[in-house]
């Protein structure tokens, strides 16, 4: 039933436009990214949709790209979708 329902989900990321990313921190984005784009791809399997992620890393210090955790916080919203999703 919910997979008939449109999902629309935007994920915003937001960093300091001081961020001058080095070749150590685009990597640490990348692998962000791949991480959370393979659970869009799960997400959009499990609920029947097309959602896609956009970032603006503009305003996220390094610091927060290292420390926060931020690919868990992404990865537990959209875990929560597919789960509503297959329930």
């Amino acid at each position: 039933m919910l997979k008939n329902i449109a999902i629309s989900l935007s994920l915003l990321l937001i960093t300091s436009s001081a961020f001058s990313a080095t070749l150590a921190e685009r990597e640490l984005q990348q692998k962000f990214e791949e991480n959370i784009q393979s659970r869009v791809v799960d997400l959009n399997k499990s609920c029947d949709a097309n959602i896609k992620v956009a970032f603006d890393w503009s305003a996220f210090t390094v610091e927060d790209l290292k420390t926060t955790g931020i690919d868990g916080y992404c990865s537990e919203g959209l875990k929560g979708v597919i789960n509503t999703c297959e329930s």
